[in-house]
């Protein structure tokens, strides 16, 4: 029978999970002391990790399918491209396509945190995916971006180098 870990979270919610998976994608809790010692392996040992409970449910349920199914690290970031097409598998990108924006940067962090390597390269695609393909005056917005030239010069500059626009 597999053994369990129970996960404590931020939010005082404890929930089990694969022993397991947990220590084979969730590189910090190997850290922990006393954690996994071949003498030591009890069921349910308490690992605390610093989310709430939505966002370790997610990095669980992401363990568990990318346990058993392919999933290549998305390819750079090109403009209007899905993710599927940038090679990530179909399950991987209704996964992403399920969370919203605000919270894939919590998921990006969690996952980083926890060093999960293929949960953080999916949210850093599809986080700078969000971006890539914002307008650039959406995106001074968003960031208070000032700008550095005129409109006059910044129309001359885009007409002289119209190669760098083209996609």
């Amino acid at each position: 029978m597999a053994l369990s870990v129970i996960i404590k979270t931020t939010d005082d919610a404890e929930i089990k999970a694969s022993r397991d998976l947990v220590t084979k994608y969730f590189g910090v809790v190997r850290e922990f002391p006393g954690f996994g010692e071949e003498d030591d392996k009890e069921d349910n040992e308490e690992v605390p990790l610093s989310h709430s409970k939505t966002v370790i449910e997610r990095m669980i349920a992401f363990a568990e399918k990318f346990n058993t199914e392919e999933f290549k690290p998305p390819r750079p970031i090109k403009k209007t491209k899905s993710l599927t097409e940038q090679g990530v598998p179909a399950w991987a990108s209704e996964f992403n396509d399920s969370i919203p924006l605000a919270e894939k940067f919590e998921l990006l962090q969690a996952a980083d945190e926890v060093q999960f390597e293929g949960l953080v390269e999916l949210m850093a695609c599809s986080i700078a995916k969000v971006y890539v393909d914002m307008d650039p005056k959406v995106k001074a917005a968003t960031f208070a971006l000032s700008r550095d030239y005129t409109p006059e010069e910044e129309a001359a500059i885009r007409k002289e180098e119209t190669w760098a626009e083209e996609d």
